[in-house]
C-alpha cells in the first residue's frame, strides 16, 4: 500500500471519528477493501483511545458485572503458577476488573493489542485500579494474525470481544493462538449464529467474525463449551457467548525450557533478546523498538541491524 495513501486514509478517518461517522466503513472505502484489515482495525482502535476507559468510568456497575462472570468461569481453569494472555487488552478495563475478582491471578499474565496508544493509555488505569497485580503485567503491541510468541508459552489464552472485528480471518488468527497456547482457549466472544436478526445484520456491517465452532473443528481442537454470558459488556445487540476450546495434544519437549522468556519474531519461533530499548532476533537480525517501556512487535516495526550481533 502506498504510504501516501495511508496517510489520506488515517485524515479521513481522523475527520471521519470527529464527526461522529463510522470509521470503520470510511477506512474500507479509502483502502478498497471488502473486510477488515489488520490495519484498518488498528488505526480504528487507535482514534479510539481513552473512550474504554471513559465508557468503564460511567458505567461501572455494568462492566462490574460483566467482568465478574467472565471472572468466575476463567477461575475454574487457571492457576497461580501458568502463564496468561490477554488477547486484545485495550485500555486493560476488563482485564484489571477480571484480575480484581480472580482467586488464582496466574504468575504471568501477558497482555496484547494491536494500538500502542491504548496499552499505554491503561497503563495508567491498571495501576491505580489493580495495584495488586500490576507488576505482574506484560504489555505489547501484536498483529493476532502474527504472535511474536514462541511456540506453546503460553498456558491459557483468554479474550474479551478482541477477535470480533477479524471477520474472514478466523482460521488464520485461530491457528496462530492453537500455535502459541499449550492447553485451552476461552474465548468470550460475539456469536453470529445465536444472534437476533437485528445483531446479526450489524456483525455483517461491522465484518463481524463467524462461525467459530467450525473454524476449531478444522483446525483439530475441541470446543467443550458454549455458553451465552449473562451480562453484556456494553451493546446489546452484541451478546457475550464463551467459547470454551480445548486444543489438540501438543509434544511438551518441543515447549521452550526458558520459562522468563516468551517473545518471539512476529508469527515464528524464533527467539526475541532484550537489549537496551528494543527486542533482538539474532536468527534474522532484526530490531523491535520498545516505545513507553511496550514492545512493538509487529513485523512492519522491524528494523534490519545486521551489524548487531547478539551474544
Amino acid at each position: 500500500m502506498m504510504i501516501e495513501k495511508k496517510y489520506l486514509a488515517i485524515s479521513k478517518a481522523i475527520q471521519a471519528y470527529k464527526k461522529g461517522k463510522n470509521i470503520t466503513e470510511t477506512l474500507r472505502e479509502s483502502f478498497s477493501e471488502t473486510s477488515n484489515t489488520s490495519e484498518i482495525i488498528e488505526i480504528v482502535y487507535d482514534l479510539q483511545s481513552g473512550s474504554y476507559i471513559e465508557y468503564a468510568k460511567n458505567n461501572l456497575p455494568q462492566i462490574n458485572a460483566y467482568t465478574k462472570e467472565l471472572a468466575q468461569i476463567i477461575d475454574k481453569h487457571t492457576s497461580s503458577d501458568q502463564k496468561l494472555l490477554d488477547l486484545g487488552s485495550g485500555e486493560l478495563t476488563n482485564l484489571t476488573m477480571i484480575l480484581n475478582n480472580l482467586k488464582n491471578v496466574p504468575k504471568q499474565i501477558f497482555a496484547s493489542d494491536i494500538s500502542w496508544s491504548r496499552l499505554w493509555t491503561g497503563t495508567s488505569y491498571a495501576k491505580e485500579h489493580c495495584p495488586d497485580f500490576f507488576d505482574r503485567l506484560n504489555l505489547f503491541v501484536a498483529d493476532m494474525l502474527e504472535m511474536p510468541i514462541l511456540d506453546k508459552s503460553i498456558d491459557i489464552a483468554i479474550s474479551s470481544h478482541s477477535l470480533e472485528p477479524n471477520g474472514g480471518r478466523e482460521i488464520e488468527i485461530l491457528s496462530e493462538l492453537f500455535r502459541i497456547t499449550k492447553k485451552k482457549l476461552l474465548l468470550f466472544e460475539p456469536c453470529y449464529e445465536t444472534n437476533s436478526e437485528e445483531g446479526k445484520k450489524r456483525m455483517e456491517k461491522l465484518g463481524y467474525i463467524r462461525d467459530l465452532d467450525s473454524a476449531i473443528k478444522q483446525l483439530g481442537g475441541k470446543l467443550i463449551e458454549k455458553i451465552e454470558i449473562k451480562h453484556h459488556n456494553g451493546e446489546p445487540l452484541n451478546p457475550t457467548t464463551l467459547f470454551h476450546v480445548q486444543l489438540p495434544s501438543y509434544d511438551s519437549n518441543f515447549v521452550d525450557k526458558d520459562s522468563e522468556t516468551i517473545f518471539s519474531t512476529p508469527g515464528a519461533n524464533n527467539k526475541l533478546v532484550k537489549m537496551d530499548n528494543f527486542y533482538f532476533s539474532n536468527t534474522f537480525r532484526l530490531s523491535y523498538p520498545i516505545i513507553k517501556g511496550i514492545p512493538i512487535l509487529k513485523s512492519e516495526s522491524a528494523i534490519i541491524t545486521t551489524a548487531i550481533i547478539s551474544n
